[in-house]
């Protein structure tokens, strides 16, 4: 190391990739983390890769390439003129009906052109070559995303990276929601109960979308404008319902009231539980208890 990490950082990083199988039991890389390791992307998303269900290999190899060569496509090209209402025409064609940046995104890797939609090319045949690597490694039924249809399950493809990476998911912060919000604030505060990032809503040139929960699949980092320290950014938002945070664990969760039931004979111990994710109430239903919750209960 040039600068060693602190003892706490590698002893919880060595804890994680155990208990994500990454390492087995001496601390050596397992099976599954030799394939990891072979994925030509960083470790934070390889594992949303590889644990892929054939119907969504497709979907989370484009979106992983955006996250690590094309982001810049969703970028409009500067200046004015006919040629550029040609190409928002284009693109408002093309992305008729998106709710967000990563639905753009995916199609504009696989029916975006250079020229008619204003992109860079040589960021769309990067984006589109590691696309097309990872789909091979994963055998994807579509070896191009050029070849792929526009038909994105967005829930599929939501839930499945909340359960691979569950920190990347954010909740809309309650102060975005008042309307004395300064409306000269073009980005809307996320938050995941450690930091808290700015994000600019997608919009669809007449209304913007804003999300309670949503997974930010790119972080990027820039120094205040006031020299108050460092400020984060977020792209790449893919919209979440709040159930689906609260199903897939996230959160700290409290027990309200709780009761014992036995409809067929067995005692059942029901109780409401509240999911919080910064500050955020996730969801409060009524729920049957097991393991330590039932025992505390």
């Amino acid at each position: 190391w040039v600068t060693p990490p602190p003892e706490f950082a590698i002893e919880r990083s060595l804890t994680t990739m155990t208990s994500r199988g990454v390492l087995d039991e001496t601390g050596a890389l397992s099976e599954r983390g030799r394939k990891l390791a072979d994925l030509p992307i960083s470790a934070s998303v390889a594992r949303a890769v590889l644990d892929a269900p054939t119907e969504l290999k497709g979907a989370v190899a484009d979106v992983v390439a955006l996250v690590e060569r094309g982001e810049g496509l969703l970028r409009f090209p500067m200046g004015g003129g006919a040629h550029l209402e040609r190409i928002g025409e284009a693109r408002a064609k093309l992305l008729d009906a998106c709710k967000s940046d990563v639905e753009a995104g995916i199609r504009l890797l696989r029916r975006g052109h250079a020229g008619e939609h204003g992109l860079s090319r040589s960021t769309l045949d990067d984006t589109r070559r590691t696309a097309s690597v990872l789909r091979r490694l994963i055998e994807s039924p579509h070896s191009r995303p050029e070849d792929d249809n526009l038909k994105i399950d967005t829930e599929g493809l939501a839930r499945h990276l909340l359960s691979r990476i569950p920190d990347q998911a954010f909740v809309l912060r309650p102060r975005a929601l008042k309307k004395s919000r300064s409306p000269r604030s073009r980005t809307l505060p996320y938050a995941n109960g450690e930091i808290e990032l700015g994000v600019e809503p997608w919009s669809d040139g007449e209304r913007a979308s804003h999300p309670l929960a949503g997974l930010i699949l790119s972080v990027f980092w820039s120094e205040s404008s006031h020299g108050r320290g460092v400020f984060g950014r977020g792209n790449l938002l893919l919209p979440c319902q709040l159930g689906w945070l609260a199903e897939a664990g996230l959160g700290e969760t409290s027990i309200g009231k709780v009761k014992a039931t036995r409809p067929s004979g067995e005692i059942r111990i029901v109780a409401e539980v509240q999911r919080t994710l910064a500050e955020v109430v996730q969801s409060s239903p009524e729920e049957l208890l097991r393991g330590e919750m039932a025992i505390d209960a």
